[in-house]
């Protein structure tokens, strides 16, 4: 259903063992078609489409992202983080981690990421990890993650 984010749409899904995504730029219809779709299986999945509220848009800006350390992690975003650039240059001179989008949600994902590679999985490593988040990312936003 197309209602938001005319700019761009994307799906990660994850199965037994493997992870697919696909994103690019245009409307959800232009974006997927059968055969993209039917490649897309598994349990899990996160969906977005985006609405660019920064200068130009790049397919590399479109959500979701992913990460596969400490172990696959999706997320998807919206909203504005206003201190996203002192935080891309902490996470990168602290932890030594690229930041390589425009797009806060990358950057929230590697923090989230980075917390968790701290510790053993668990529901407190999450609880953690998100309330590092709630406390040093300053802005309005939303985010929808998984463990993939």
């Amino acid at each position: 259903m197309q209602h938001r984010g005319q700019d761009a749409a994307g799906i990660i899904a994850s199965g037994m063992n493997s992870i697919q995504m696909h994103k690019d730029n245009g409307l959800v219809d232009q974006v997927f078609n059968r055969e993209v779709l039917e490649r897309l299986v598994g349990h899990t999945s996160i969906g977005h489409t985006r609405y660019s509220t920064i200068g130009k848009i790049k397919k590399e800006d479109s959500l979701p992202f992913f990460t596969n350390y400490p172990f696959g992690i999706g997320l998807a975003h919206n909203g504005n983080v206003y201190n996203a650039k002192e935080l891309k240059d902490a996470i990168y001179i602290r932890d030594k981690r690229y930041i390589v989008t425009n797009n806060d949600g990358e950057l929230l994902l590697n923090i989230i990421a980075h917390n968790l590679s701290k510790n053993e999985f668990s529901f407190e490593s999450l609880s953690l990890a998100t309330k590092y988040i709630m406390q040093n990312a300053k802005g309005a936003y939303a985010v929808l993650g998984s463990i993939l």
